[in-house]
């Protein structure tokens, strides 16, 4: 799909719900719940997973292109090594923009696992079948789905036009692989938007997206059908304790104290008062955020023109969880 193709897809501006920042909102909530997600999975270490799941992605994106793909989609039938795109240490380094001595390490935790291999051209590739056999596989299977479809019903919600996303030239069978596979993708380029904004890391953009959601969330819940609204001022938004994020996030609390203090010294995070701590309106206000809300749209109207050609029923009307979705949605 075009840039132009993926921008045709969008709702037209008119209310906050039927902008682009109503879709980067919903592609923000996806997000999060990604990277809680990995949180989980990663026994909460976000960047070994960040690693591993740019490594996967970068893996399976020349299968990905290839006629051959849908070969490959069934769990009987993994794609062989040799149909994987190996990537080197330091070229995951660039891609997320996290330092490469860091990235080595959490490399060699995963080797350590055995979910992931150095082929004979020193390229790094995950190994399928381990990942297959992982015990927490169908969980993170269940909650990816889960969270795709909460995704295209906040974009049913917003208006999105899904009539212009490609059919299927006929009724393919629908894979978890495949859908994953697109999963993988949307992630890794939403966390290249946020990684570029605001000098912070993605773990920083975890917790920074994790109190803004308790800021703004009963906000948005109470006007999520009032088309004037506009942005949470301030004064509107919940703050947050260090002491109840550390326990949302499942993050130690001197490690959650540390990145709260990081992010109120870069002027990120504002502390409202002896409550704790909110993301400020003005944050999103300037002209690079609403480059980045703009990029957003059009990296989900891609992912779901992809998930239409699997045969994904997106079209369909589903009932959305109220406006926005909490930590615990699918368990």
């Amino acid at each position: 799909m075009s840039e132009e193709q993926a921008k045709s897809s969008l709702p037209a501006s008119g209310s906050y719900f039927l902008d682009t920042f109503g879709v980067a909102i919903a592609g923000t909530y996806y997000l999060i719940r990604s990277f809680t997600r990995m949180m989980a999975l990663g026994n909460g270490d976000l960047r070994k997973i960040i690693v591993f799941r740019a490594i996967w992605a970068s893996n399976v994106r020349r299968l990905a292109a290839s006629q051959a793909k849908a070969r490959f989609d069934s769990r009987s039938a993994p794609p062989p090594i040799e149909m994987l795109q190996p990537i080197s240490g330091l070229a995951v380094a660039e891609a997320m923009r996290m330092p490469y001595e860091s990235v080595r390490r959490k490399i060699n935790a995963l080797k350590r696992e055995g979910l992931c291999i150095v082929t004979p051209q020193s390229g790094l590739v995950v190994d399928v079948s381990a990942i297959d056999r992982h015990p927490a596989r169908d969980m993170n299977e269940r909650h990816c789905l889960h969270s795709i479809d909460l995704l295209a019903a906040d974009l049913h919600h917003l208006g999105f036009d899904f009539s212009r996303l490609p059919q299927p030239e006929e009724s393919p069978a629908i894979t978890s692989r495949g859908i994953m596979r697109i999963s993988a993708e949307l992630d890794l380029q939403l966390f290249d938007v946020f990684a570029q904004l605001d000098g912070c890391d993605l773990v920083e953009w975890f917790v920074i997206l994790s109190i803004w959601d308790i800021n703004v969330g009963r906000y948005y819940e109470a006007r999520r059908n009032d088309p004037g609204m506009e942005a949470a001022p301030d004064v509107e938004r919940t703050p947050v304790s260090v002491r109840k994020l550390s326990s949302i996030l499942g993050m130690p609390l001197e490690t959650t104290r540390r990145h709260v203090n990081t992010l109120l010294d870069r002027k990120v995070l504002t502390r409202l008062d002896a409550r704790g701590v909110i993301v400020s309106s003005s944050l999103w206000k300037d002209a690079q955020h609403r480059s980045a809300h703009r990029r957003i749209c059009i990296i989900i109207a891609r992912a779901m023109s992809e998930l239409a050609r699997q045969g994904v029923p997106l079209k369909r009307q589903r009932p959305s969880s109220a406006a926005w979705h909490k930590f615990t949605d699918g368990e």
